[in-house]
């Protein structure tokens, strides 16, 4: 590690460069002031002439956008949280504060120090598409739920951008875990961050070509070979917009108490037939869910491991029964919420799935009806007589023994059991939306090339912060497929990305927002 100088050394250095200060200046009070031509100026942190030790210099805001670059500049340490003086006069504020803000930095070298200014002329030479976006997008980043990042090729718009998605989807991570990293590591970590984002379906990325649809982002038709009779059938599929939403729209802080995952999904389940059963009393007295069709064999085994009879069973159901039992296996997770039905209209209890799939093989040995597909469950109420219709967009409930319910939210069922008698336990009602439900980011590349109209429909309008779930002009739009309501959740934040040739193509969005 190089030797960091101090104030004076790296003032008295860029002076001898040829960057001298700016006349009127050299007050105790504030800090040195270096014009390096055109609008680029750096400060130099100064307390009544005293050497300042620690990350002296103080870089323009807009060089977040070129991180990266920096990064890999020898003898060159970036602390990439800002700082704030009112004495860094040409810098912008700080989310309305009154200070200006810039990031500091350590330098430790002539040749690291000179790489650095002529970086940061480069960058000023490039406005106005460094500055009015790279940098406004930092500063309204907690408010802009829609932002476009643009800049010239090479300059790690793809890093930045993933940096930014794990800021607005984790930002205590951000704040706990990257502070003391050099650059290498934290880019590591970031990146690691992002991916399981990704994983956890917070995180999208799509990218956008002129053969790119609505039925793509949204919803659309897909043609389907029917396994059973070899016809082709159409089912309609959500694109990668609207399951993102879906996923932001169903994510909750409550229940967590409970065992709630983030964003669980709602299923329904029938335990048997209608009426008395003594099977479905068993899985409510033991905490279970069970489905049958035990002649399958283990589900966690694969086909090929499973016997002759066991296959030849499977493969003689339908395809229908085949989506019902792998739902079970698969489909549902821990912390997932199951309806249990009571009828068309109604159900009969509410859980919590605590365990994955599991096999009980004693009571597949026994008969057909003792039910050997488990589900470990949490019964939350049991005996009740629950009308869903009115958070089921009034779909009444149909006969397959497991499918998801995909336009109810955990929230939204609590609010309907709240609403008809039915309350959760204390500390769960207390803690409800006590916190910020948790964000979710779509990243679409290259968002100029492909046909906003086109792509976005109807939904251009909901995407504006005030047309969103909760603003203060909400809307919602029915959608020509599925006729489902849909609304645009918000705490879904898009970011689109391009290149500065690019920036005034087709897109229609002005000033490095989607608006």
């Amino acid at each position: 590690m190089p030797s960091w100088w101090d104030s004076i050394s790296i003032h008295k250095d860029l002076i001898d460069i040829g960057f001298d200060i700016e006349p009127g200046r050299d007050h105790p009070s504030y800090a040195f002031e270096h014009h390096l031509g055109g609008e680029s100026y750096v400060y130099i942190k100064r307390k009544d002439d005293k050497r300042i030790q620690k990350a002296p210099l103080v870089l323009p805001p807009e060089c977040i956008s070129i991180r990266t670059q920096i990064d890999q500049i020898s003898d060159v340490e970036v602390i990439w949280e800002p700082t704030k003086s009112t004495s860094y006069r040409r810098f912008p504020k700080l989310n309305g504060n009154e200070s200006q803000y810039g990031y500091a930095a350590n330098i430790g070298s002539t040749s690291g120090l000179g790489n650095l200014i002529n970086v940061i002329k480069d960058m000023q030479s490039s406005k106005p598409s460094i500055k009015n976006v790279e940098f406004e997008q930092e500063v309204i980043m907690k408010e802009s739920l829609n932002q476009i990042l643009y800049g010239p090729p090479g300059t790690g718009k793809t890093f930045s951008t993933m940096e930014k998605a794990v800021q607005i989807a984790d930002s205590e991570w951000i704040a706990t875990t990257l502070n003391g990293l050099d650059a290498t590591e934290r880019r590591i970590r970031i990146k690691e961050r992002y991916e399981q984002l990704v994983k956890d379906k917070r995180v999208e990325f799509v990218t956008f070509h002129q053969s790119f649809s609505y039925e793509d982002f949204i919803e659309g038709i897909r043609a389907k070979s029917d396994e059973e009779s070899g016809s082709i059938r159409y089912d309609i599929e959500d694109g990668v917009f609207k399951q993102i939403a879906k996923n932001a729209q169903r994510s909750t802080t409550s229940g967590k108490n409970l065992g709630i995952s983030t964003a669980p999904k709602v299923w329904k389940i029938s335990i048997d037939r209608v009426g008395h059963s003594p099977i479905r009393e068993s899985c409510f007295e033991k905490g279970e869910a069970r489905i049958g069709w035990n002649a399958t064999g283990d589900l966690n085994q694969s086909y090929d491991e499973r016997s002759k009879d066991e296959q030849a069973y499977w493969d003689k159901l339908k395809s229908k029964t085949h989506a019902t039992i792998t739902s079970f296996h698969d489909g549902i997770e821990v912390g997932d919420v199951l309806l249990c039905l009571k009828d068309m209209n109604t159900i009969q209890a509410v859980g919590i799935v605590t365990s994955d799939y599991w096999f009980d093989a004693d009571a597949a040995d026994e008969d057909e009806y003792t039910y050997a597909h488990v589900r470990n469950v949490n019964w939350l109420f049991k005996d009740i007589s629950l009308n869903i219709l009115p958070i089921n967009n009034n779909k009444r409930l149909v006969q397959q023994t497991v499918y998801q319910l995909d336009r109810i939210s955990w929230d939204d069922l609590v609010k309907l059991l709240k609403e008809n008698g039915y309350s959760l336990p204390t500390r769960t009602e207390s803690n409800h939306h006590a916190e910020a439900r948790p964000n979710y980011v779509l990243i679409i590349d290259e968002i100029n090339r492909g046909n906003i109209s086109r792509i976005f429909g109807e939904l251009i309008t909901l995407l504006e912060p005030d047309k969103r779930k909760g603003g203060a002009d909400e809307r919602s739009t029915i959608l020509p497929y599925s006729k489902d309501p849909f609304v645009v959740p918000d705490n879904l934040y898009v970011l689109g990305t391009m290149n500065t040739a690019d920036k005034l193509n087709r897109t229609g969005f002005i000033g490095g927002k989607l608006s």
